[in-house]
């Protein structure tokens, strides 16, 4: 798992995406909270319309980030989707800012929007003056009944969105590697990805003090020197290296990548290579012969 949630991250794949836009939505949020000058009001009906419309729209963009081509930066394609999200969320904040005056008369209140449970009393609690004509005027439509049929509308389809991003993502483990959201077999992409991991790997090892002694990708393949000693056990480093990344690294396995584990720094280092077709070698063998 930690070795797909890290490639995930370097990818923007399905572990690390939808954190990333949720992120991106919340950072929007409290930047709206605290420099937001809104003083009008906003009644429930339009603030549960624009509400459920707001995450209507951050439900396709995560559907719609599962078609980019994997063979592409990742990275660079994801900055307009988060910038998108970081919008919606400043405009969470903003409404939330004009439903709690509404409300209580209290712009603090819009806080409640991202706490837990709490944020209910945005939906619930009706105006403090009904009499009062609501300062943030909607479109029309959005006003009362309407408002809560949109809404309702927005919601169902929404979640139908989400559903169809959640089982897109979870497509992404198939045989065939990570499907859409990291590269088709053997494609470019494969090696950007295992380059980009790599940088990362000696990054967490630098800021550690780990015992890597080097990581680099070399097109497919992942190469990671070790420092085991002068007379390290193969069969034992073996059993353990198939056993642990054989799992966190089955997503570039299917994908067509390779890992060599050197046992020693040096070209000419002993070493330990797994790919899937050793990885589905090893699991199908007995407990017994793999502890063996």
């Amino acid at each position: 798992m930690p070795g797909e949630f890290l490639l995930d991250v370097v990818t923007l794949g399905p572990l690390a995406i939808v954190p990333a836009f949720l992120l991106a939505v919340i950072s929007g949020m409290v930047a709206a909270l605290i420099g937001s000058r809104e003083e009008r009001g906003l009644r429930r009906a339009p603030y549960l319309a624009f509400t459920a419309i707001i995450a209507m729209v951050s439900a396709g963009l995560a559907l719609a980030w599962s078609f980019i081509p994997a063979d592409r930066l990742p990275w660079l394609f994801a900055l307009p989707f988060i910038g998108l999200h970081l919008w919606l969320g400043w405009l969470l904040g903003k409404f939330a800012i004009a439903r709690a005056i509404d409300a209580w008369n209290i712009r603090g209140r819009g806080w409640l929007a991202i706490v837990p449970l709490a944020h209910f009393g945005l939906y619930l609690v009706p105006p403090r003056d009904p009499e009062a004509a609501p300062g943030l005027t909607p479109w029309k439509p959005l006003a009362g009944n309407g408002g809560v049929a949109a809404g309702l509308v927005a919601i169902v389809l929404g979640f139908g969105l989400a559903q169809i991003a959640s089982l897109n993502a979870a497509g992404a483990f198939d045989e065939g590697g990570r499907g859409l959201h990291l590269h088709k077999p053997n494609s470019p992409g494969l090696a950007i990805n295992l380059q980009l991991m790599a940088v990362t790997m000696r990054f967490i090892n630098w800021v550690d003090d780990g015992p890597l002694l080097a990581v680099e990708a070399r097109g497919n393949t992942l190469i990671i020197t070790r420092d085991f000693g002068e007379h390290p056990d193969r069969l034992a480093i073996r059993r353990q290296a198939a056993a642990g990344f054989c799992s966190a690294f089955a997503g570039i396995f299917g994908a067509g990548a390779e890992l060599q584990l050197r046992l020693a720094a040096g070209e000419d280092a002993p070493s330990i290579n797994l790919n899937r077709e050793r990885c589905e070698a090893f699991k199908s063998r007995p407990q017994g012969q793999r502890e063996g």
